[in-house]
């Protein structure tokens, strides 16, 4: 199994490989079965865009793993000085399976592509074999044991790498909670504040770009913003950013206030659509988080349920914070906290986002609208395996009905967050939360599917 290649080279040769067979198998293997609804969490026309697996281990950082996925060699991987191996992914249901030497092989099953399946893979020391010409050694060893060499017992058991691995800057860091093209982020704990953080550590690789760099660590400067603005705000919030051990050198990261629930979209995926009160009851906190940073010109531009994270509940209504500002664009800097190119999920893009435009605003509550059709209906109002596709029917197609029983008022103000000229929706976040109040009224006086599961 092992590659000709140099083992630097190995990894990137057979990365490759796989995103190949990821591309193969979004295009024949969909997991969605034709006719088949998609959630409103479940967004088909970003499968393309998936594709990465990040495999934290208890391997020491230098070990080789031999990697196979669905029986098929990929090759050999270094674990990297944080513990982790990052694959590609290969869409729909995947078996993984690691080899490494001394230790017993690993197999987890992935059923459904994502855009970043995290696995924890602890492996377990294969105990050393005992030749049957030792009987005697092997009594020694038992009566040693018996007689208090209790500590040899432990001495073979395999043992975590040292702590000093695990840290980051002045962070311990747990486990892996997602990795992207920019950035890993890690459950870590904070020593100095005794707390938990969600910690986002840029990739090695890009440190070299000075602009990117910039942006990265705006979002941090961009939720202070909406921290000092409204402190409130159901926004998660920005704990501290920089640079590694504060060294011009050092990698940049960015800690993050710790949401231990679950985002909106895996909630979704399970539950059905949820009830009227219920969904402006998200959409009404959703246009909370947003009023603050359009107050200082800054536009989300990704507003889905990927990036609402349920926190809590409460009276039966589920309690959210936006999340993910690291698209956000300011309008007087035109400075995009990651790039300035076309950015968002194809079903949740306004208009003038997928033309390209210039945003404002109202593209963020175009996505509102977007997010209540979808809560209300079970999916997006333009949903399909091809985003080039779905960003031409947001541009000129027009909007699909919503169920007729819905309340007229209701239906009326969605299509109105919908229309295809910005200067038709609703001027700003305020105005949004303002009729949702009003609807939000109405329904306490008259509730439609009151009995419904929210």
């Amino acid at each position: 199994m092992r590659s000709s290649l140099p083992s630097k080279h190995v990894g990137v040769a057979h990365l490759l490989r796989v995103s190949l067979l990821g591309v193969t198998l979004s295009l024949g293997l969909a997991p969605h079965a034709h006719g088949q609804e998609y959630g409103p969490g479940e967004d088909p026309s970003v499968d393309l865009m998936r594709g990465e697996i990040v495999v934290s281990t208890n391997l020491a950082p230098g070990t080789p793993v031999e990697v196979e996925a669905n029986e098929e060699e990929l090759g050999v991987y270094i674990v990297d000085r944080l513990q982790m191996i990052k694959l590609a992914h290969t869409l729909g249901a995947v078996e993984l399976r690691l080899n490494a030497e001394g230790y017993e092989p690993f197999t987890q099953q992935l059923e459904n592509g994502m855009l970043v399946d995290a696995v924890e893979a602890q492996l377990v020391a294969v105990p050393p074999s005992v030749s049957p010409v030792w009987p005697l050694a092997v009594l020694v060893a038992l009566c040693l044991l018996v007689g208090g060499g209790i500590f040899a017992l432990r001495a073979r058991r395999p043992r975590a790498p040292a702590a000093a691995t695990n840290r980051f800057d002045r962070y311990y860091l747990d486990r892996v909670l997602g990795y992207g093209g920019i950035a890993t982020v890690y459950l870590a704990d904070d020593k100095k504040e005794s707390m938990q953080v969600a910690l986002k550590i840029m990739n090695e690789g890009l440190m070299d770009d000075v602009d990117l760099v910039r942006k990265f660590l705006r979002e941090g400067e961009v939720l202070k913003t909406i921290a000092k603005h409204d402190p409130t705000a159901p926004v998660v919030k920005s704990l501290r950013y920089g640079r590694e051990a504060e060294m011009p050198e050092g990698r940049p990261f960015l800690a993050l206030e710790y949401l231990s629930g679950q985002t909106l979209r895996d909630h979704l995926k399970t539950a059905p659509p949820l009830s009227l009160r219920s969904a402006l009851g998200v959409a009404r906190q959703v246009c909370h988080g947003l009023a603050p940073a359009h107050a200082h010109d800054i536009w989300h531009r990704d507003v889905s349920p990927d990036n609402v994270m349920i926190v809590g509940e409460e009276d039966g209504q589920l309690q959210v914070k936006l999340i993910d500002f690291g698209v956000a664009k300011n309008e007087h800097t035109m400075v995009a906290t990651v790039n300035s190119a076309i950015i968002g999920k194809p079903s949740y893009m306004s208009p003038e986002q997928c033309r390209g435009d210039n945003l404002d605003a109202r593209s963020d509550l175009y996505a509102v609208g977007v997010l209540l059709y979808a809560l209300v209906t079970g999916a997006p109002p333009f949903v399909g395996r091809d985003p080039v596709l779905v960003m031409q029917q947001h541009r000129l197609d027009p909007v699909p009905p919503l169920p007729e029983d819905l309340p007229e008022e209701f239906k009326t103000f969605v299509m109105t967050l919908l229309e295809k000229e910005a200067d038709k929706r609703p001027a700003s976040a305020e105005a949004v939360i303002a009729t949702i109040e009003e609807l939000e009224a109405a329904e306490k006086t008259q509730p439609y599917r009151s009995a419904r599961a929210s």
